[in-house]
C-alpha cells in the first residue's frame, strides 16, 4: 500500500508537469494568435492550425488522460514486477511529450528564436536520453506485461525472457545514443528529416533483433532440460 502511494504521488507531480504548459497557454494568451500550428510536415513547415483553446486546453488534457490511464494501468497491473526507479522513468514520458509539442506551437506562433526543428530535436533528445536510462533496467526487469521484449517465445521459457531481454536492452540504449547525437546534429544543423529517419530507422532495428534472437535462442535450446520453465 505504501508503495502503490508513493505511485500515486508521483503520477500527480508528473500529472502537473503534463497540464505545465496550459499555464504557459494562459500567461502568453494575448501574445498568441488565434489559430496556433496544430501539425509540422516532415518539413519542419506548418500544415495544419487549430484554434488557440485547442491547442492551450485541448491537448494537453488529452495528454493528461493518456498519461494517467497508462499509468495506472502500469501500477495496478497484478503482473507488474517493476523497480520504483523503472515506475518513475516511466512516469516522465508524456510530460515531456506534452511540454515539447505544445512548446512547439507556441515559439511557431510567437516567431521566438527557437526554430520549430530545434524544439523537436529537444524533445527527441529527451526521449533518447529516457531510451538511455530505461535500457539500462530493462536486464534487471523480472516477467512482467509492462517493460521489456514481451513475446511468446520469451513468456513461455525464463531462460529465453532473460536472454533476449539482455540483447534488448544493448539494442535500447545503442538506439537512445544514436538518437541523442542525431538530435543534436539537428539541432546544430536545422535538418529535421535527418532526425526523423534517425529515429525510425534504428528504432525499428533495435526492435527486431531482440525478437529475432528471441527466436533463435529457442530453436537452438527448446529441446535442452528446463528450457520450458514457464514465466511467472
Amino acid at each position: 500500500m505504501d508503495r502503490i502511494k508513493a505511485h500515486i504521488k508521483g503520477l500527480t507531480i508528473s500529472s502537473i508537469f503534463v497540464l505545465l504548459p496550459v499555464f504557459i497557454g494562459i500567461f502568453l494568451w494575448n501574445e498568441l494568435p488565434d489559430k496556433l500550428p496544430g501539425h509540422f510536415g516532415l518539413n519542419g513547415q506548418v500544415d495544419r492550425y487549430d484554434p488557440k483553446w485547442v491547442i492551450v486546453f485541448v491537448w494537453p488534457l488529452i495528454m493528461l488522460l493518456l498519461h494517467i490511464l497508462c499509468s495506472v494501468m502500469t501500477i495496478m497491473s497484478s503482473k507488474q514486477t517493476l523497480s520504483d526507479k523503472v515506475i518513475t522513468a516511466l512516469f516522465l514520458i508524456f510530460p515531456v511529450i506534452s511540454n515539447a509539442a505544445i512548446y512547439m506551437s507556441y515559439a511557431s506562433a510567437l516567431n521566438t528564436s527557437l526554430s520549430v526543428n530545434n524544439i523537436s530535436a529537444i524533445m527527441i533528445g529527451f526521449i533518447g536520453l529516457l531510451m538511455v536510462i530505461l535500457g539500462n533496467y530493462v536486464p534487471k526487469v523480472k516477467p512482467n506485461h509492462v517493460m521489456g521484449v514481451r513475446i511468446p517465445t520469451t513468456y513461455e521459457s525464463k531462460r529465453n525472457w532473460n536472454y533476449t531481454n539482455r540483447i534488448g536492452a544493448w539494442c535500447f540504449v545503442a538506439d537512445g545514443i544514436i538518437v541523442v547525437l542525431a538530435s543534436l546534429i539537428s539541432f546544430i544543423t536545422g535538418d529535421s528529416l535527418l532526425l526523423l529517419t534517425v529515429l525510425v530507422v534504428t528504432t525499428m532495428v533495435a526492435s527486431l533483433v531482440p525478437i529475432f534472437a528471441s527466436i533463435n535462442y529457442k530453436n537452438k535450446h527448446k529441446d535442452e532440460a528446463g528450457y520450458y520453465d514457464k514465466v511467472d
